[in-house]
This record gives structure tokens, C-alpha cells and sequence, in this order.
């Protein structure tokens, strides 16, 4: 007993019934298991308790009828529970027999249903027991979560809903976190800049600290070592006075240094040095001055190939800590329309308003965006432009720049795609013609349908799977889930449609 009692003693159980016998039955059956059990003893004490910020209770058992009128209240507080103490469990004990009742309560978020008339002190600990090792793994997902957070700038933020974005973020933030030198690779376009205002944003250490972004290709190779460390005056012919370098100018913030593939092999040295040492000094000086800064470097050109070539140190490329590579728009097209809204800062109804059905298509499906979001920006701000000067209705391919609007840069989806939708039809579906639908049509359908139904059903459930898979004909976590790994096979552009399911099989999904 000694031992269950050390396992238990932190763990609150909160009971809330109008009776007070229930609760001193309680009591005293599971005493000796070490709980530390509270009283509510109507739904007033409850909200009371609920208007808390945070909650240190691991299981509510909830009666369903909290006064003598015999009216069912409890329903009305399970939603309650779950939104403000969602890492709580909840344990229905009521003498209703009605298996609607089980299922009503289970739907709203209970984990488990007790039925008062014929307790069993042995199953009713195994509930609790179990209701509270489910506290235990939700509240170390609540923790890995809470350090999974990011940080998105609201000058510069990382755009995108879909599952590679996510996943870049994320990624960004544990390498912010690690605090050493970074490589963001990537072609030209995708938003290397913004990746790096993340990092800066996402170190903790460094986020009020100074971001400094350097332009390596703009500075003479001559004067790099000038820029970087700075002169004191005189130091060269053109060192007409002293100057702090770029790097000391960041001191405790983040340095970004973009197109470092375009650095001089001695430029290459000196940076090498610097990041081995993190100690500058000025040209035209003795002094060795010690630096804290985080360098973030930005290329599009393969370093491994450039190193192959002798263009790039590699000694320098392994002093690198982590390379992250931003993948290309055209890989992840359900963030077109998120950066068009930003951009733009229309609405995707006000879109629809705005563009004729094939300009849409072919910005969110057609369009390989080989320069990537900064193309896809310009492009944006075009068509805009040129429907306002031609004062069209509605923006057609006509808006379009003339470097964009070449048939050899469009690509004509084959099958099923990511997520936009396109006036209100998603683009995947089959096109207004007057046939009949193929067996592919019918079965990409079907595959929305069952996604629909376990979206559904998870909303209802508060993302609960295993309340959520009574709801449908799976019956079961496992047999949704194998459901779901089979949808995701064949049909895994599909589920970016229903956040839901995306969040809920996040490994699924990561493991195709």
C-alpha cells in the first residue's frame, strides 16, 4: 500500500456531486491509495473553481444530476472542463442507466462512465486508476508541446499551413535553441531571410538583442574584412574614419549573412576563424575584442559541390552546427494561398471576387513558381496593378507578367493535389465536364468522405481519438488509425484539408 500511496500522493481528485455521502464514501473506500481528494458539491462551487487559470486537479468525477430536481446538468459541464482544464480527466458516476446518456457524456469528452447502483470498489479504482495514467502521458504531451512552441514574428512571419512548412518551423526553432552556427540552404526565392527573423526570433538568449543582415554579394571582397570586424582611420586609403564592424554592431543578436557561397576563398578563411575563435580585430589595430553572436548563413548554391570544387573551404563547411533547407513553393502549394492573402491582404472570398476561375487555377495549381514566393509576391502585385489600370471586373491571365505566362512554365496537375480550393470546389475534384466520373474521381470522393467522417468525429470528441472512433464505423483507435494509414498512402495531399486528422496523425503522416 506504502508504494501505491507514494505514486498517488500529488494526484488530485476532484468529486463533484450534491450528495455528500458519495463523497465521504469516497473517501474513505480509496484512502489508502494515497488520493488527495476535493469536494463540489454544485455546479456553482465548480465554476468557482473553473474561473481558476490553472488547475492542479488530475480527474474530476462528475455526478450528472447536481441538485434535487433531477434535471441532467452535468452535460453542461464537461465542455467546461475540457476547455479550461484540458489536460483533467473526467469520469461520469450517475445512477442513469441509459446507454444515450453513456454516449452523450463519452461524446463530450468523458473518459470513462460509472454507474452508481452497482459499484464495484475494484473496477472503480482500475477506472480511476487508468483515467489518471492518461493525465500523466497528456501532461508530458502538454510539456513537449509547450516546448515544440514557436514564436512567429509579426514583421516578418513564416507563412503556410501545410505539413512542410510546419515541419520547417519547427526545425528552426530547435536549431534557435541549439544556439550555433547555422546553414539555410534553398533556392532563390524561398524565404531565406524570413527563415533567419525566426531564428532570431525563436532565440531566447538573442530575441531583444539586434538581428544585423549582411548582403555578402553586395560588398566588395576587398572590404569584407573592413565590413565584418571594421578599421580604426587610416588603416587603408579609404579608411577616412573609424568604424565599428558589422559583427561587433550585433554583439549578443544574430548575424545573418546571406549569399556566403559567393565569399572569397580568403574571406572564407577570416570568417572561418572568426567562428572558431568568435574574436575580431579591427584593421589598423592591436586589440582582440570577444564577440557573442549567433551566425546564420543563407545560400542557394550547393556548398557540398561548391567544396568538390574547390570553391568552398571545406573546413568551413563542417564547422557549420546545422544546415536547414527551405524547400521550394512549388513543393508545397497549400501555402499559396496563405501568402497570397498576407501579401495582398485579401480574404480568399475577396479572391474569388477578384480572380477570374484560370487566373486562380494557375496561381494555386499550374504555376511552378520557379522564383518561388518572391515571384509569386511580384506576381501578385502585376496582376493587381494591371487589373486596376485596365479597370477589369475581374483579374484574368492577361494581368499576368509577361515572364510568367509561358506555357512551358505551367504544369498541368495530373492527379490529386494539395489542399486550395478554387470558388469554393476544391481543386483536386473533377472537372466541370459533361461526363460521367471516372473510377480515380470516385475514389478520391470517397477518400473526402471517410476523412470527413473522422474530421468529424475528432471534432466532436475534442481531438480525442479513442472517444472519437466509437463515434464512427472504426469502432476502435486502431482500426481508425490503420483507416487513416491507408487514406495517407494513396491519398496523403488530401488530409491537409482536415486539421484535425493532420494533427492528430502527424506521425502517420511523417512516416510516409
Amino acid at each position: 500500500m506504502k508504494s501505491a500511496s507514494m505514486s498517488n500522493e500529488e494526484k488530485k481528485i476532484l468529486i463533484v456531486d450534491d450528495n455528500p455521502d458519495f463523497h465521504r464514501q469516497l473517501k474513505f473506500l480509496y484512502s489508502e491509495q494515497g488520493f488527495l481528494f476535493s469536494s463540489a458539491y454544485n455546479g456553482d462551487e465548480l465554476k468557482d473553481l473553473l474561473r481558476k487559470e490553472q488547475s492542479d486537479f488530475y480527474l474530476v468525477i462528475l455526478d450528472l444530476v447536481l441538485d434535487e430536481s433531477n434535471v441532467i446538468t452535468g452535460f453542461d459541464y464537461i465542455p467546461m472542463i475540457r476547455k479550461y482544464w484540458p489536460a483533467t480527466e473526467i469520469i461520469v458516476a450517475t445512477n442513469d442507466r441509459k446507454s444515450e446518456t453513456k454516449a452523450q457524456a463519452m461524446e463530450l469528452g468523458a473518459s470513462a462512465f460509472l454507474e452508481k447502483f452497482e459499484h464495484d470498489s475494484r473496477l472503480w479504482l482500475q477506472q480511476i486508476k487508468k483515467a489518471l495514467e492518461h493525465v500523466e502521458d497528456r501532461r508530458k504531451i502538454n510539456e513537449f508541446e509547450k516546448k515544440d512552441a514557436y514564436i512567429n514574428p509579426k514583421e516578418s512571419p513564416l507563412i503556410g499551413s501545410s505539413y512542410k512548412t510546419e515541419k520547417l518551423r519547427k526545425s528552426l526553432k530547435f536549431a534557435a535553441e541549439e544556439d550555433d552556427t547555422i546553414l539555410l540552404t534553398g533556392e532563390t526565392g524561398v524565404g531565406k531571410g524570413v527563415a533567419a527573423r525566426f531564428i532570431h526570433a525563436n532565440n531566447r538568449k538573442r530575441a531583444e538583442q539586434k538581428f544585423e543582415e549582411i548582403l555578402l554579394v553586395n560588398i566588395n571582397k576587398d572590404l569584407v574584412p573592413s565590413e565584418l570586424f571594421g578599421h580604426k582611420k587610416g588603416s587603408f586609403t579609404d579608411a577616412k574614419e573609424d568604424r565599428i564592424g558589422r559583427l561587433a554592431l550585433a554583439d549578443k543578436g544574430v548575424v545573418f549573412l546571406d549569399e556566403v557561397g559567393d565569399l572569397s576563398l580568403d574571406a572564407q578563411t577570416i570568417l572561418l576563424q572568426f567562428l572558431n575563435s568568435k574574436i575580431i580585430r579591427p584593421l589598423g589595430t592591436n586589440n582582440d575584442i570577444k564577440l557573442d553572436v549567433l551566425i546564420v548563413m543563407a545560400t542557394n548554391k550547393n556548398l557540398l559541390e561548391e567544396v568538390d570544387a574547390g570553391r568552398f573551404r571545406e573546413d568551413l563547411y563542417y564547422r557549420i552546427a546545422d544546415t536547414i533547407e527551405i524547400p521550394p513553393l512549388r513543393s508545397r502549394r497549400e501555402d499559396i494561398i496563405p501568402l497570397m492573402e498576407f501579401f495582398a491582404g485579401m480574404s480568399t472570398i475577396e479572391f474569388m471576387e477578384t480572380f477570374d476561375e484560370e487566373l486562380w487555377q494557375f496561381f494555386t495549381a499550374e504555376c511552378p513558381w520557379r522564383g518561388n514566393i518572391r515571384q509569386l509576391q511580384n506576381a501578385l502585385r502585376i496582376v493587381l496593378r494591371n487589373k486596376k489600370r485596365d479597370e477589369l471586373k475581374k483579374a484574368n491571365m492577361s494581368c499576368l507578367p509577361d515572364d510568367i505566362v509561358k506555357q512551358e512554365n505551367r504544369v498541368i496537375m495530373t492527379k490529386p493535389n494539395i489542399a486550395p480550393t478554387i470558388f469554393g470546389k476544391p481543386i483536386e475534384t473533377i472537372p466541370q465536364q459533361q461526363h460521367s466520373p471516372t473510377a480515380q474521381d470516385m475514389a478520391i470522393r470517397s477518400a473526402m468522405a471517410d476523412f470527413e467522417e473522422i474530421e468529424n468525429a475528432l471534432k466532436v470528441a475534442n481531438g480525442r481519438k479513442v472517444a472519437a472512433a466509437k463515434l464512427t464505423r472504426y469502432k476502435s483507435a486502431d482500426n481508425m488509425r490503420n483507416k487513416v494509414k491507408r487514406l495517407i498512402s494513396k491519398y496523403g495531399e488530401l488530409i491537409f484539408k482536415y486539421p484535425l486528422t493532420r494533427s492528430a496523425y502527424e506521425k502517420e503522416l511523417d512516416e510516409t
